[in-house]
């Protein structure tokens, strides 16, 4: 028999779910917690219990979502010293991740499409607090690349790997011959050759 504790757990992670869609779909603007109740399948009243406000139930679905992938990308390059390795590997992984998960991209691009509010708290429940940006930072520091700061840096990097991803339905029409994974994994070689190559200093 479930158990209370149980029966709140459930209803966290459907709602949740039902946010992540949500919030995809509509953003945090046009997002009601009514909509999302019903999504999930349970009680307005419910879902206001468990989350204040959508601002609060959007930090939750962002780390809920991120968490694991900036705890995986950590993991995977902890040991990795040699500049250009540490890099790719980074980016292979998170674009992997994107690539297996495209109800996430379509939630970065609305956090973009929202506003300040959004977008402050998609850094902060992804990438921006991370040993990922910290070694971004050493990087710099220790003049291995020729950006000149952290924010140029991130800058790039968003727009090379996450940018394509929101194109992904249009791939197939600008290149009719390559599925829109094959189009992505050609994409994402050739960035790491522009990054190895143009951006490493010697």
């Amino acid at each position: 028999m479930e158990n209370a504790t149980d029966h709140i757990a459930g209803d966290r992670n459907r709602i949740l779910k039902a946010a992540l869609d949500e919030f995809a779909t509509c953003g945090l603007v046009d997002a009601s917690i009514e909509s999302i109740a019903k999504r999930a399948n349970v009680a307005p009243g419910a879902a206001r219990a468990l989350f204040l406000n959508k601002a609060t139930m959007l930090r939750d679905v962002l780390a809920e979502a991120t968490g694991p992938m900036v705890s995986a990308i950590a993991l995977a390059v902890e040991e990795i010293e040699e500049p250009k390795a540490f890099l790719r590997k980074s980016l292979q992984l998170y674009d992997q991740w994107l690539l297996l998960n495209p109800q996430i991209v379509k939630l970065l691009i609305r956090c973009l499409l929202d506003g300040e509010e959004s977008l402050q708290m998609l850094y902060q429940q992804t990438l921006l607090p991370s040993d990922f940006y910290e070694r971004l930072g050493q990087l710099i520091e220790n003049r291995h690349v020729r950006c000149g700061d952290i924010f140029t840096f991130s800058l790039l990097l968003d727009s090379l790997v996450i940018f394509p991803h929101a194109l992904r339905s249009a791939l197939p029409l600008m290149n009719p011959e390559k599925s829109a994974e094959e189009s992505l994994d050609i994409r994402f070689e050739a960035v790491i050759d522009l990054l190895e190559k143009g951006l490493f200093r010697e």
